[in-house]
């Protein structure tokens, strides 16, 4: 019997040997398979959240570029920030339609509801106000822009956005607490299978299970990093850099004491290195960048990579000088030479700072003054630091007030035609003047058309203002019908599609006769729909104007587009006039071209002649023609007529 009862003992002891190996095995087998699928719900769950990580900052990118864009447009009146506003709006549809198909349904559909209104109504306001700018109304385009229900708009956009993220990451972190869930289950059956015999078993795969729940915290920690910072530097992202600069202006704010200075800057010239050395390169130089910075940083600032080459710091200050001096010297590191995969890079940074609550006291305002004053930097050459002054702005302002006192000046007689001398080579005689509009403002004074001018062609009030100038210049031409007129034309006006048709019906109501009057053209018109702007200067060749390129040299002109174009006239642009006394180069150039002139039987003349030494050597070159203080300075139509009176009389 004790036989038996050991035997009985020893079968059950084998009995539960064997189910606890069959169990064992079954767990070791079982095992891989729940680590491949935990390894895989872990890389699902963190590329969901980088996934949604990067779209999210798209759509933030994309959305900041619209909005500075429409406020460019609506600030500035150009056309061209309307075409980059039209050609990154189908970019933040797309974001938004990947951004919810990562998401589930419920999610996806929370998101939708909270931003496609949001996002529709921005568009509408953008549209509206880009409505405005094209028809010149800059006051309308602004205050839609500065509207409480843009900014409420744009605040129900960036908020469903932080919670689409926020809950994506935590519809990942389910996810992994699933995980986790699983192998409590294992670590529980292992328990109950285990004794004493497999105490050590039980170790190995508690240590092993063990290690799998440090993977999965660091998972969780790194789909918070992903979310949280750049992922090429590792720096803070743009929304992550938001908030911690928000908390740091609230500290200052609160404790009345110190400043917070944010600051904007970006590589020069960024493209030419990616152009030639390739992307490699270029995305190492960005970590080297951002590293060199992070490194010469108080330990309390900030720095964020916005995007490209685009990066944003903030630090706390005790007054301005300090701010000066904490950006200086961390962007100090960035002259060093870089060297990477065998290169040696040197690189120049422009930055723009704004301090808060000196300039602003929240950061998106900051920003947006930081990136003014990065702009005037950028404007000033590049390669320097500037600090936002309310200049920036008022120069906005001032801009601003022209673009609207510019719609009255023509309807109540502001603006007058002056007229510079022509004078034949060899000699002084008048042989035809140069219109040259401006602008006597009733409180500014006299204004120079290089001011008013180009705002005039930003908000399209060019086409009128060019053509009150041919009416007046037409007019004004029957006083002196022994010489030539000549008129410039802006590019935006010659290739009007009315401008032909606009001008013929001006000839026959004033009786012109267009053989008197001289068109000038600038060379930037010929890269511009060529076989356009040769048609339109055919016609005006056919209608007996001549045709004058101005500023000759100092663009694309070449051979093939003086033949193609068939002028009557080169202009010798002054800067190359002005270097013939210290410029062996120069001088050549300009006998180059008076040659060319007479080889292709055009008249050349040199503008902005000042001096007899100047006049002497054009007219040892051969130049038909001089203009310049050196024969008279622009004067008005009496005068012009008065001087061509004396000039007839000295001759009889």
């Amino acid at each position: 019997m004790q036989q038996s009862m050991i035997g009985e003992i020893v079968r059950t002891a084998r009995r539960s040997l064997l189910a606890a190996f069959g169990l064992t095995a079954l767990l070791l087998i079982l095992l891989p398979i729940e680590r491949n699928h935990s390894d895989q719900a872990i890389a699902a769950a963190t590329e969901k959240a980088r996934a949604a990580s990067v779209i999210s900052e798209q759509i933030r990118l994309e959305d900041e570029r619209l909005t500075m864009s429409a406020w460019m447009a609506a600030a500035t009146g150009e056309q061209r920030w309307i075409e980059r506003y039209e050609r990154h709006l189908p970019a933040i549809d797309r974001d938004i339609a990947q951004a919810k198909a990562l998401a589930p349904s419920a999610l996806s559909r929370r998101f939708d509801a909270e931003t496609s209104k949001a996002n529709a109504a921005l568009v509408r306001m953008e549209t509206a106000s880009f409505e405005a700018v094209r028809k010149g109304d800059m006051p309308r385009a602004r205050s839609i822009l500065d509207s409480n229900e843009y900014r409420a708009q744009k605040k129900i956009l960036s908020d469903g956005t932080t919670r689409f993220v926020h809950g994506l990451t935590a519809h990942a972190a389910k996810d992994l607490a699933n995980v986790k869930g699983r192998k409590r289950v294992l670590l529980f059956m292992l328990s109950l299978l285990a004794g004493a015999s497999f105490l050590g078993m039980w170790h190995l795969l508690n240590t092993r299970l063990s290690r799998l729940e440090v993977d999965y915290s660091h998972a969780e920690r790194r789909l918070h990093m992903r979310a949280a910072h750049d992922e090429l530097t590792g720096l803070l992202n743009r929304r992550s850099f938001n908030d911690r600069a928000t908390e740091m202006i609230e500290r200052a704010n609160a404790s009345g004491v110190g400043l917070t200075v944010i600051t904007m800057l970006d590589l020069d010239n960024f493209k030419d290195v990616n152009d030639t050395l390739g992307h490699q390169v270029g995305d190492e130089l960005i970590r080297a960048v951002g590293r060199r910075i992070m490194n010469r940083l108080p330990e309390s600032a900030i720095l964020a990579r916005l995007g490209g080459d685009e990066f944003a710091i903030a630090a706390n200050a005790l007054d301005e000088a300090h701010a000066q001096r904490i950006i200086e010297e961390a962007l100090g590191c960035l002259k060093e030479t870089f060297a990477l995969h065998s290169e040696n890079l040197r690189i120049s940074t422009s930055a723009g700072i704004a301090i808060g609550p000196i300039h602003a006291d929240n950061v998106d305002d900051l920003l947006r003054l930081a990136d003014m004053a990065l702009y005037r930097s950028k404007s000033d050459g590049r390669n320097s630091i500037q600090m936002f002054s309310p200049e920036m702005d008022e120069s906005v302002r001032i801009r601003r007030e022209l673009e609207s006192d510019l719609r009255n000046a023509i309807a109540d007689g502001q603006l007058e035609l002056h007229y510079q001398p022509l004078c034949n080579a060899p000699g002084s005689d008048m042989s035809g003047v140069e219109a040259l509009v401006r602008w006597n403002h009733p409180t500014k004074g006299l204004i120079s058309p290089a001011l008013f001018v180009p705002i005039a062609e930003r908000n399209g009030q060019i086409c009128e203002l060019g053509a009150w100038v041919l009416e007046r210049a037409f007019q004004d031409a029957r006083r002196w019908p022994t010489i030539i007129t000549a008129i410039n034309l802006s590019p935006r006006q010659l290739k009007h599609p009315d401008f032909l048709s606009t001008l013929k019906r001006l000839v026959e109501r004033l009786e012109v006769d267009p053989r008197r009057f001289e068109l000038e053209v600038t060379e930037s018109l010929l890269l511009e729909e060529s076989e356009r702007v040769q048609n339109v200067l055919a016609t005006l060749h056919l209608m007996g104007f001549r045709i004058a390129l101005d500023d000759f040299g100092t663009g694309y002109s070449s051979l093939s587009y003086l033949r193609k174009f068939a002028f009557d006239k080169i202009k010798i642009d002054q800067s190359f006039i002005k270097s013939i006394e210290t410029s062996a180069e120069a001088a050549e150039i300009i006998r180059s071209v008076v040659n060319l002139g007479h080889a292709l039987h055009m008249t050349t003349t040199a503008e902005g002649v000042e001096t007899q030494e100047q006049r002497h050597f054009l007219e040892a070159a051969g130049c038909h023609q001089m203009q310049g203080y050196l024969f008279g300075r622009p004067d008005t139509a009496d005068a012009i007529a008065d001087r061509l009176a004396r000039q007839h009389r000295a001759v009889a």
